[in-house]
């Protein structure tokens, strides 16, 4: 059974929460807009923090790219995934993690499409003190604060020859995107999305040309020498 498998067990447990909480603001770095070149990979961080000390026991969260312009095609989710990022220290549950205490991906196995030209990738955790494995032992609900902590971090991929801005966000389905509190209380959330934009190179700052700078040179050495000159003539007709 996958990570994703067993929280939807968890959530759907949860779901019977009476009250939704608010409080939950989810974003991306780096900020918008993120340039890749045409053929490159990329990595975005997904951070979470909180306006109201919310606490955080689980997560199912659904990501979702869409096409604004371009080459519909010109960026995915990478079909490879790095983990590592369980055993980060900035990560939300780094202790405390079902998926990494089962050694389990977090994610999709692979990426899926949830409607023409829209990709989805979903990500999940929660939190486990490790007693009673392979069941799940006694959660450790985190407090979030307003600095922000790692939620998942996303390998997104591109195309060669393919450009176009695209747009990375969190699915708003709450059958797709779900936070819950120590409590089984749902949480309200809130997100930014991050525009993406797939160029078939970066543009660079042009550095100054070489000759003005010559010729400025040669200019000043030449007004020092005459400068230099008018000095030993002077200095010739007092001797």
């Amino acid at each position: 059974m996958s990570i994703l498998q067993k929280l939807s067990v968890v959530v759907f447990v949860a779901c019977f929460a009476t009250e939704l909480q608010a409080g939950v603001i989810v974003s991306f770095s780096p900020t918008s807009p993120l340039t890749i070149v045409a053929g490159d990979t990329a990595t975005v961080d997904v951070l979470v923090a909180s306006d109201s000390s919310d606490t955080l026991d689980i997560f199912l969260t659904e990501f979702l790219i869409t096409p604004v312009s371009g080459d519909a095609d010109g960026l995915r989710f990478a079909l490879a995934q790095d983990y590592s990022y369980l055993n980060d220290g900035n990560y939300v549950f780094q202790g405390v993690s079902g998926a990494y205490l089962r050694w389990l991906p977090p994610g999709n196995s692979e990426p899926g499409a949830v409607a023409p030209n829209q990709l989805s990738y979903s990500v999940g955790d929660f939190t486990d003190d490790g007693t009673s494995l392979p069941l799940r032992g006694n959660s450790l609900p985190v407090t979030l604060s307003l600095t922000p902590l790692l939620l998942a971090r996303l390998a997104v991929e591109t195309t060669a020859g393919m450009t176009g801005t695209y747009r990375l966000d969190l699915s708003s389905d709450p059958s797709h995107t779900e936070f819950v509190d120590g409590g089984n209380m749902t949480l309200a959330f809130d997100s930014d999305p991050l525009d993406i934009v797939v160029t078939s190179s970066l543009s660079s700052v042009p550095e100054p040309p070489v000759f003005p700078c010559l010729l400025i040179a040669a200019a000043l050495v030449l007004q020092w020498r005459r400068a230099s000159s008018r000095r030993q003539a002077a200095c010739s007709q007092l001797a």
